[in-house]
């Protein structure tokens, strides 16, 4: 693999000459009086062959055109080192990174099994790995989520993922919330519809199975309104989906005890609706996952690339383009011959912020990007803010 001509020169001269000779080996890396540029490099471990080629070829573009946008780092050579995912010999490949003292940072994590293969070596040796397509929570966070414990230190995840509201007013429900219950009540428009569909999917995949939807039809005495709420205490909840009025209306008949959801978090309430939804809690959006791909498009058609946008493409731009951000502070001064320290950019990464084209990228303590999912707050006194806060 490819290393830094001068530090080469350095070791082999400074084994043979002692460390007093510094300056003559430098000399001897200047060609026509000037000096080499050393050499920085981002591996970019992606399927560049076979089903996925697209997707490989998509985020490798993406990073290139990240890199070239950048403007780079003074006195510095950023080089990107594509390897395929797919290839024969993955394992070698893998190896050759960790071997290769330019490489600081390599972009790969699509499919979980390769990232439970290949990241515990690159990070091991103390590379960072930024994935663009993970937001699997194990991955940051290991498989128990009442006991968070960080599998590799140098993983980062900057994915976006799609999850939708639903999906976190569930989650949030059955951890914090200890619900075994749930009544849906809907507008009974069909976008109401679906997401009380997706909502139920979601409560049952986390094992409520008792779930009733409903339609209000502004009689809370009607028959179907009392059957469902028939039983309903301090372990059931019901979630509207209608107008703040309405869900005003249904929060003053369902049963004592229970607890209260919207299916989204109206701002500005009037005072009375606010009032009567007092403790209701609801979902708020996470990042867009459709976010940025017009952006990059526009830059890889500057840049002279294939136009295609893949879905981590953006993300994988974001993410390249803060590692070139972080390096401009962990590189050493390249007029000291100094090599890149994988440390001291795994430290910058740790705690960079980026605002990109699919938003702000900034981490957690265990490299999770941050406000990335649906996220579910609770009205107090008339605000939305996160229970318990």
């Amino acid at each position: 693999m490819r290393r830094s001509l001068l530090a080469l020169l350095l070791v082999a001269g400074l084994s043979s000459v002692g460390c007093g000779a510094a300056d003559t080996v430098l000399e001897r890396v200047r060609s026509d009086g000037e000096p080499v540029t050393p050499v920085v490099t981002i591996g970019v471990l992606a399927p560049l062959s076979g089903g996925q080629t697209r997707q490989g070829a998509g985020v490798l573009n993406a990073v290139q055109q990240a890199v070239d946008d950048s403007g780079g780092v003074a006195g510095w050579e950023i080089a990107i080192e594509p390897v395929d995912l797919a290839g024969p010999d993955l394992e070698s490949s893998v190896a050759e990174m960790v071997e290769d003292d330019t490489m600081v940072a390599v972009v790969t994590g699509f499919a979980a099994d390769d990232i439970r293969r290949i990241v515990p070596a690159l990070d091991e040796a103390g590379l960072t790995v930024l994935s663009p397509a993970d937001a699997d929570p194990r991955h940051v966070r290991g498989a128990d989520p009442k006991a968070p414990l960080r599998p590799w230190s140098g993983y980062v995840t900057v994915a976006v993922d799609p999850a939708p509201e639903q999906v976190a007013l569930a989650g949030h429900l059955v951890r914090a919330v200890g619900v075994t219950q749930v009544v849906i009540v809907t507008d009974g428009s069909s976008q109401s519809q679906t997401r009380a569909g997706d909502l139920v999917r979601a409560l049952e995949n986390r094992g409520v199975t008792a779930v009733t939807t409903l339609t209000w039809g502004g009689d809370p005495a009607a028959e179907p309104v009392v059957a469902a709420f028939a039983g309903l205490g301090t372990s059931g909840a019901v979630v509207v989906d209608a107008p703040p009025d309405v869900a005003a209306d249904v929060a003053a008949a369902r049963p004592s005890g229970s607890a209260l959801a919207l299916m989204t978090a109206p701002a500005d309430l009037p005072a009375p609706v606010a009032a009567a939804l007092e403790g209701a809690l609801a979902p708020e959006p996470g990042l867009d996952p459709g976010r940025g791909g017009d952006e990059l498009a526009a830059a890889l058609q500057a840049g002279g690339r294939p136009e295609a946008v893949v879905p981590a493409g953006p993300a994988a731009y974001d993410g390249a383009r803060l590692l070139v951000d972080t390096m401009g502070r962990c590189l050493p001064d390249p007029t000291n011959g100094g090599s890149p320290s994988r440390s001291a950019c795994r430290a910058e990464v740790a705690g960079a912020e980026w605002s990109g084209l699919t938003g702000l990228i900034r981490f957690d303590e265990y490299g999770a990007r941050l406000d990335l999912l649906p996220s579910v707050v609770s009205l107090r006194e008339g605000v939305w803010g996160v229970p318990g806060a």
